[in-house]
């Protein structure tokens, strides 16, 4: 997460816009899922019958393949392989999008009770839309020349899908070690791990692979995005509107003392502040519920 030049409440309000946009659409997603039967999806993950322990071990496997992505992507920048970067890159939006639209399209028109015919030619539809806009997503966010507006709109296609797929399959208890433990591994990352080193040599090597809405001087990453997203959606699907509310007012005061450091630094963490303070409301649900 970067920032230039800002002094101004306006601009506060302009950091904001994103985060708040991936997160009022991953709830859209979200909210069209809550009449559906999503056992099959809330069961890929179980719940952990073995308490902490077993969640601390799904979250470790979480955190993870999320280190390994993000070390794949640092070895891939630093062998200049930009070519397979952008094959991996391309193949991963392209994937989600073209597997989570179909699927959130079948759970929706279940329960809509539409005709066969229908509901038949609207699933083939929604399977064909995946594809183009999969493509399409993954084409504009990798080419140098797009436009940032439309990268930008791409991304948070894709942060949404991501996160409210994730929000769904996830148990709380799992969620919040995976918030706690990628906040810790954001801050050695961004400091002096490989995020850092991804983007010195990046800039050193004139690589442009920009995963990150940008507006104006500064630019969040699409994983702060995503991790904003599921806490938010999260709490939307399995505790009510209440929680919903207080969690986005909670990050919202996250992004704000995030903010104010990003005002003093040029490169921060985007995880830590904001989830640690974001998540209270859901880990007081926890507790009561």
């Amino acid at each position: 997460m970067g920032l230039e030049k800002i002094s101004k409440i306006d601009q506060y309000i302009l950091f904001l816009t994103f985060p708040l946009i991936t997160i009022l659409v991953s709830s859209l997603w979200s909210a069209l899922l809550i009449p559906a039967d999503t056992t099959y999806l809330t069961d890929l993950i179980p719940e952990a019958r073995g308490g902490i322990t077993v969640s601390l071990i799904y979250a470790s496997i979480f955190i993870f393949i999320a280190l390994i992505s993000g070390f794949l992507i640092y070895y891939l920048i630093l062998k200049d392989r930009k070519t397979i970067l952008k094959y991996f890159l391309g193949f991963s939006i392209s994937f989600v999008i073209i597997v989570i639209l179909p699927v959130y399209s079948s759970l929706i028109l279940e329960y809509l009770n539409l005709d066969a015919f229908t509901a038949i030619s609207l699933f083939t539809f929604s399977i064909i839309a995946g594809v183009i806009i999969g493509y399409i997503s993954a084409y504009t966010v990798l080419n140098d020349k797009a436009s940032q507006m439309l990268r930008n709109i791409f991304l948070v296609l894709y942060s949404s899908l991501v996160s409210s797929f994730l929000a769904l399959v996830t148990p709380t208890l799992i969620l919040i070690f995976v918030f706690i433990g990628l906040s810790l591994y954001d801050i050695y990352s961004v400091m002096k791990g490989p995020i850092r080193k991804t983007l010195q040599i990046s800039e050193s090597k004139g690589l442009s692979i920009k995963l990150y809405v940008s507006f104006g001087s500064w630019d969040i990453g699409v994983g702060d995005l995503v991790f904003y997203s599921i806490l938010v959606a999260h709490a939307l699907l399995f505790y009510g509107l209440i929680i919903w509310i207080a969690s986005i007012i909670a990050l919202t005061v996250g992004l704000l003392f995030t903010y104010l450091v990003l005002t003093r630094r040029e490169v921060i963490p985007g995880l830590p502040i904001a989830l640690l303070i974001g998540m209270i409301p859901l880990i007081a649900a926890l507790l009561i519920f």
